[in-house]
């Protein structure tokens, strides 16, 4: 998935949701590979992506994974 940002680097996506959405997931397969560093900055950078797009439903979904780590 890591690969897939880096292609997409300086090209906006037409889903404004698209980052914070895909960052939640990462941060889930962080923590199936029981890496809470790797999940905890997954979800930050989540949070913050969902906050330029203006989406308070995706804030509030980072913030609560990131409550779970």
């Amino acid at each position: 998935m890591l690969a897939c940002f880096q292609m997409m680097a300086g090209r906006p996506s037409e889903n404004p949701d698209f980052y914070w959405e895909h960052l939640l997931h990462m941060g889930r397969l962080h923590l199936r590979g029981q890496q809470v560093a790797g999940a905890e900055l997954s979800f930050h950078n989540a949070r913050e992506q969902a906050r330029l797009a203006g989406s308070i439903t995706g804030e509030v979904r980072a913030l609560l994974q990131q409550a779970l780590c």
